[in-house]
């Protein structure tokens, strides 16, 4: 199993205003067999995470810093052809709208057929490929998969389409998928199938995941590990378990607040985080959450707090002040 570490990750996006600090040193460990769900609010920096991993920043943004580094070798420091060779075939990617990444004008089979013979050439007789490609829809469950070769995108469902995303995603056998937001226009059936899908895809063919999503259910149910970003920063990770039962910074707690459990009974309203996240262009100096804080002091407003870790709460780090009394 292969490992992905990222580490002081930057990205920056020019703007008439001054730069757009859409991620700021973002440091993670995606471990061989994990499933590492990042969260936030949208416009938090998880899906741009994800697109520089896979070094898809599109132009004026750019990476500015950090390493991202992929079996020890570090994806920034290579050449674009050689981060061909590895994207798709080894690291690859599932878009958060199949019908905008997916060609129109192309039936299901002919796309499937161009990502195989971009990654393996001729390796494969015209037969081979098909069955591969049969194979690969059956993967993810697509009734009837062969007749579906010579369909459209447009002739499929949200959820079918999803699963030709994956399929395509999968075909190549990486080892690496970062899955950004896959269910998000999915009614609730079709969601839960597509992430117990990925996770029985991730037991049978040893993938190790990176899963972007805005849903803490999501993520309790299908991760092992999580962080939680917000405005461009990570500001707690560590094992789901630990984190859901001992959150270590106020937004994760905030965040958990909002969701509804099914073992409470409520009669008010859910909770909701007042306020919004701060400008990309003008980030203070001083803690990017203390505005929205309940638990805000004159410390907070005077310094941001750095990334630590959490007593002897193993692996759980928290960039918050209070970080032992959450």
């Amino acid at each position: 199993m292969r490992s992905l570490q990222v580490r002081n990750l930057s990205v920056e996006y020019p703007t008439e205003r001054g730069p757009l600090q859409a991620v700021d040193e973002v440091s993670f460990d995606l471990r061989g067999g994990d499933v590492y769900g990042l969260v936030g609010e949208s416009g938090a920096g998880k899906s741009t995470v994800g697109r520089a991993v896979m070094r898809m920043i599109d132009s004026p943004g750019s990476i500015t810093g950090g390493e991202i580094l992929y079996d020890d070798r570090d994806l920034l420091s290579i050449s674009e052809k050689e981060m061909r060779l590895l994207r798709g075939s080894e690291i690859s990617m599932i878009f958060q709208d199949p019908q905008a990444a997916l060609n129109p004008v192309l039936t299901v089979g002919q796309q499937l057929r161009r990502v195989l013979r971009s990654h393996h050439g001729d390796k494969y007789s015209k037969k081979e490929e098909t069955e591969k490609i049969i194979k690969a829809l059956e993967d993810v469950d697509i009734p009837n998969a062969p007749s579906r070769l010579d369909k459209y995108p447009v002739e499929f469902s949200g959820g079918m389409a999803q699963r030709v995303m994956i399929a395509m995603a999968l075909i190549s056998e990486p080892s690496v998928l970062i899955a950004d937001e896959p269910t998000s226009n999915l009614d609730v059936t079709i969601e839960s199938n597509i992430l117990n899908l990925l996770t029985d895809l991730k037991d049978q063919e040893g993938l190790t995941v990176l899963l972007i999503t805005h849903n803490m259910g999501v993520v309790a149910h299908h991760c092992n590990r999580m962080g939680i970003m917000y405005a461009g920063k990570l500001v707690e990770e560590g094992p789901v378990e630990t984190v859901f039962d001992r959150p270590g910074h106020p937004y994760t707690r905030d965040l958990m607040n909002c969701v509804p459990r099914p073992d409470e009974k409520r009669t008010d309203a859910l909770a909701t985080i007042d306020g919004t996240m701060p400008t990309p262009v003008e980030l203070p100096d001083s803690c990017y959450y203390a505005p929205r804080c309940s638990k805000a002091s004159e410390e907070c407003w005077m310094d941001s707090p750095s990334m630590e870790g959490i007593g002897n709460r193993a692996g759980q780090q928290s960039a918050c002040h209070f970080r032992e009394e959450i």
